[in-house]
């Protein structure tokens, strides 16, 4: 099936229509935040379901019951899908978790005025890429990928649900107000988890000590995520998301090919100037801004390496990767 098929165009990006009816995107347009509603913000495939484990730790104190009673789509709802309607958000204790894949521009009015707080989370685009092609093979609700070439062009183009990788990353590094957003990329909770937990309930004004996130991180590895049936996604059902042919939480062990420099090249200029790159924040203070020119200074991860993608014929690294 085509995207005329199986998607919504909202807002001017693709919606799986399935997940995303009318009355939830309406719904979502007149949902009214809190100011400690803590909300996750990500591009698809790039590390919503990591922080869906981390986040509800640390807000719990390490109570492993806290991601293992709900399934997390459940524990932090995406508030543009369907579910969000029906799960009464509205009479939530505060701090309540939220999640969504929507741009900075797509963002409710509730959400300018109160200025909740923001988890932003970057990847890699290459591994996004990767991930997104598996992810669009095995779901019924989805275009299938077809070729890597094919899809390549798609996702450099936007023409995937919730459309462009760049401008996604851009609109939300360009954002006002930056005082209650978090940015984090999902390099940096690879290379060192406590630390990024550390980091995170810090900016969630959630003071805990060395053995407590220890133990957050611990639970939050990939090997014990994925015994986690409430985070594995063993209970959607087969038609829906086949994991026979990819599994949702995969250990990616990125194979040595490079996307060809002509089908890259044309989109450099979409991520150049007109962006910038937060630095490493330990507390909730505005981060610094520092201007992009897209050269190795860059300081996230995730953009240096999508210069890396942007310019050059570089070979996707053979490193394990956690869950997207």
């Amino acid at each position: 099936m085509t995207e005329a098929d199986l998607y919504t165009l909202y807002k001017g990006v693709y919606v799986p229509t399935c997940v995303h009816p009318p009355q939830s995107l309406q719904y979502y347009e007149e949902f009214t935040f809190r100011p400690n509603d803590i909300l996750i913000v990500t591009y698809p495939k790039s590390g919503t379901t990591w922080m869906q484990e981390i986040v509800p730790l640390i807000m719990s104190g390490g109570d492993p019951a806290s991601v293992e009673t709900l399934p997390n789509w459940d524990r932090v709802p995406w508030l543009e899908e369907q579910r969000a309607c029906i799960l009464n958000l509205e009479e939530r204790p505060s701090p309540r978790m939220f999640a969504t894949h929507f741009h900075n521009n797509m963002m409710p009015p509730s959400f300018f005025k109160v200025k909740p707080k923001v988890i932003y989370v970057m990847r890699n685009p290459k591994d996004v890429f990767t991930s997104s092609f598996h992810y669009y093979g095995m779901t019924s609700f989805l275009v299938k990928p077809g070729p890597q070439s094919e899809f390549l062009c798609k996702f450099l183009d936007g023409q995937v649900m919730f459309g462009s990788w760049f401008d996604h990353v851009k609109g939300w590094l360009n954002a006002e107000n930056k005082d209650h957003i978090l940015y984090i990329s999902y390099e940096e909770l690879i290379m060192d988890l406590k630390d990024s937990v550390a980091r995170i309930s810090q900016f969630l004004e959630k003071s805990l000590d060395a053995e407590v996130i220890d133990k957050i991180a611990d639970r939050s590895v990939f090997k014990n995520m994925k015994q986690n049936n409430m985070s594995n996604y063993s209970a959607v059902p087969r038609e829906f998301m086949d994991q026979t042919k990819s599994e949702f939480l995969r250990k990616v062990w990125i194979p040595a090919c490079s996307p060809c420099p002509a089908l890259i090249s044309k989109d450099h200029h979409r991520l150049q100037s007109t962006t910038t790159a937060p630095a490493k924040t330990p507390t909730h203070a505005a981060p610094v801004q520092t201007p992009i020119t897209i050269r190795p200074h860059v300081t996230s991860p995730a953009l240096y390496s999508c210069h890396q993608f942007l310019t050059s014929e570089v070979k996707f690294c053979s490193v394990p990767r956690m869950p997207g």
